[in-house]
């Protein structure tokens, strides 16, 4: 049995110490979450999120990814490709918006169809009584589980490099960006990129813990940077501008790294040949 001298080290200083910390910030985590996503959310507030939302209900009913908002840019680029032959007003493909987030979203929405608790399509006697368009809490959620799994990216990533300290007060710090909630609350994609820069950043880490020590041989270095490249890599897919920092990193990367450039490369190429193959198709 456990002496009273254990339990008070242990409460200061050891296991249950630590136990209690990462309660008490998985607990905040969630009650913010919780707080900020459902008493400020009130629909979505931009034109991009709109659009998005648009989109994923065209995939979601089996329409591909077409949009019901042309831009003068997209209809240039068809009547330039096809001429006269350019597709019928209401089968408008996208071709400015990578498929990742539309897809995902869409996904989500199906799911909401088919349990009943998110219709897109709803009656005129509920709209009269509807504060929020049903599917937009589903974007809410995404949004809100993106900042959950890039706040665990980023105290894993603080608590391997630094310390455990450090870890919960930059998980603290992450926590407390308005511009993060601002985000979340808006809608559209900015959530989802957060979180895959912040994995790839915590998956660099690792590959490159490797390497700082010349004495291990660290056969799953290559593996970290494999899921760093694949990562980082489907932000181009969530949106285009996002190709030119992958790219820079990336190069960075090959020249810099002494080891697992060829997992980086590889895990890289993959996300990259959907991305290339979508331009391709456009």
């Amino acid at each position: 049995m456990a002496s009273i001298q254990e339990l008070v080290y242990n409460l200061e200083e050891g296991v249950l110490r630590n136990f209690l910390v990462k309660l008490a910030l998985v607990l905040m985590t969630v009650g913010i979450v919780s707080w900020i996503g459902f008493s400020e959310f009130n629909g979505l507030r931009t034109q991009e999120a709109m659009d998005l939302a648009q989109q994923a209900r065209q995939i979601a009913t089996g329409q591909g990814l077409t949009t019901q908002l042309i831009r003068p840019l997209a209809l240039w680029q068809l009547r330039s490709q096809f001429g006269n032959n350019a597709p019928e007003v209401g089968k408008f493909p996208e071709t400015l918006t990578p498929p990742l987030y539309p897809t995902i979203l869409a996904g989500l929405f199906r799911l909401g169809e088919i349990s009943g608790k998110a219709r897109m399509s709803v009656s005129a006697d509920s709209i009269k009584a509807m504060r929020v368009y049903p599917p937009d809490y589903i974007i809410l959620g995404l949004n809100l589980v993106c900042i959950v799994l890039a706040v665990w990216a980023v105290y894993l990533w603080a608590a391997g490099q630094f310390d455990f300290g450090s870890g919960i007060l930059a998980a603290v710090f992450f926590i407390g960006s308005t511009l993060l909630w601002d985000q979340a609350v808006a809608g559209g994609s900015g959530c989802l990129l957060v979180a895959l820069y912040a994995w790839a950043g915590y998956f660099f880490y690792r590959g490159l813990a490797g390497e700082d020590d010349p004495e291990s041989e660290n056969s799953s270095g290559g593996f970290w940077f494999g899921l760093a490249g694949f990562t980082i890599g489907l932000a181009p897919l969530v949106q285009m501008i996002h190709l030119w920092p992958a790219l820079a990193l990336v190069g960075s990367g090959m020249v810099l790294f002494q080891r697992g450039r060829v997992g980086l490369l590889l895990g890289f190429v993959i996300p990259i040949g959907f991305f290339i193959g979508w331009l391709g198709h456009i």
